[in-house]
């Protein structure tokens, strides 16, 4: 009898969990592009975070990159790595792209979830789709 009913509550606890590592496009932005779309530095940038690997991570930023975090700024990778390896790495798997907010050649606003919270992320990147230059703010 134990066994069934350990049986069914499992049943019950798998079909109540949700799909919430699927990227999921929200339809109630005008401006937004379909998640199918996303730009290939934008999808490294996801990729890269969420595998917690710094050389991954830093391999797909230009030399010069430039990260603005909220209120600080980090010209290069010789001053990114450091900041990523304190700041990026020990959470990076917490890393989604919830949608693109504005898009054009280059350059992407987006909504992401970060840790606990979402912020807005803006991308910049070149035609190797290397990116160039972020600026991690908070959600306005």
């Amino acid at each position: 009898m134990k066994t069934i009913l350990w049986i069914m509550g499992a049943i019950i606890l798998l079909s109540c969990s949700s799909q919430d590592d699927d990227l999921q496009p929200q339809n109630d932005n005008e401006n937004q592009t379909e998640i199918a779309n996303i730009p290939v530095a934008i999808a490294n940038y996801q990729k890269a975070t969420n595998s917690e690997n710094i050389d991954q991570y830093m391999a797909i930023f230009t030399d010069n990159i430039v990260m603005i975090d909220v209120n600080r700024t980090f010209n290069g990778k010789a001053a990114v790595r450091p900041w990523a390896i304190r700041e990026v790495m020990p959470i990076g798997d917490t890393f989604k792209l919830l949608r693109i907010l504005e898009q054009e050649n280059g350059y992407a606003k987006t909504e992401v979830k970060w840790s606990s919270w979402e912020a807005h992320y803006h991308f910049w990147w070149n035609e190797n789709n290397e990116i160039t230059k972020m600026s991690l703010q908070y959600k306005d």
